[in-house]
């Protein structure tokens, strides 16, 4: 991996000039776009408005299955029922 990363830094432009990290900064940006994740997210309901002491906020049941229905088996079996209901419904064979 060593020899990896050498050959790529050996391609690489030399007339860069590294950019200084801004220690007042921080990840400050980072950290203003992952709250604005995490208010939108609080926004759809998929997270639970309390913040834990590591600054993290939970999923609801709601969010749970939001963002695992399709690895989780129940999910995917109801969720194509539904599928195959709403279609059957709006063909008028309900």
């Amino acid at each position: 991996m060593l020899s990896r990363h050498a050959q790529l830094r050996h391609r690489l432009k030399r007339d860069k000039q590294p950019v200084a990290y801004q220690a007042d900064q921080g990840f400050a940006e980072i950290a203003a776009f992952l709250r604005e994740e995490s208010d939108l997210l609080l926004a759809k309901g998929l997270l639970k408005p309390e913040v834990d002491t590591n600054g993290k906020r939970s999923l609801t049941l709601h969010g749970a299955f939001a963002m695992t229905w399709r690895s989780v088996w129940p999910g995917r079996v109801i969720l194509a029922a539904v599928g195959r209901w709403r279609r059957r419904r709006l063909l008028g064979q309900a």
